[in-house]
C-alpha cells in the first residue's frame, strides 16, 4: 500500500532536550547517529512536545515526552485503540 508519510528529521546523537523552546514545538530525539542501525526492538527515538516556553522569568523550556502504547509494522496488525483514556479536567 503506497501512502504519503510525514517525516520529521530527528535530532541525532541527542542525550538531552534544548533549554529553548516555544509552547507547541515538537522535538524528535535519538541517541543514534543518522546511519546507525537501531539494535533495540522498540527503537531509540523519543518524541517531546514543549509544554512551557523558555524565558528569563520562568527559566528553560519544559518538554513533555509522548508515551506510546503500541506499535505496528507492515507484517503486524494495528494495535487496538485505547479505550480507557480519562476525561480531561481543567486545572
Amino acid at each position: 500500500m503506497a501512502v504519503e508519510q510525514l517525516n520529521i528529521r530527528p535530532l541525532f546523537r541527542a542525550t538531552e532536550v534544548p533549554c529553548d523552546g516555544q509552547a507547541g514545538d515538537v522535538l524528535i530525539v535519538t541517541p543514534l547517529s543518522e546511519k546507525d542501525v537501531d539494535p533495540d526492538k522498540p527503537g531509540n527515538v523519543q518524541v517531546f512536545i514543549c509544554t512551557r516556553a523558555s524565558n528569563a522569568e520562568t527559566g528553560p523550556a519544559i518538554w513533555s515526552r509522548l508515551r506510546f502504547d503500541g506499535y505496528a509494522t507492515c507484517k503486524r496488525p494495528l494495535p487496538k485503540p485505547v479505550k480507557d483514556i480519562p476525561e480531561l479536567a481543567g486545572g
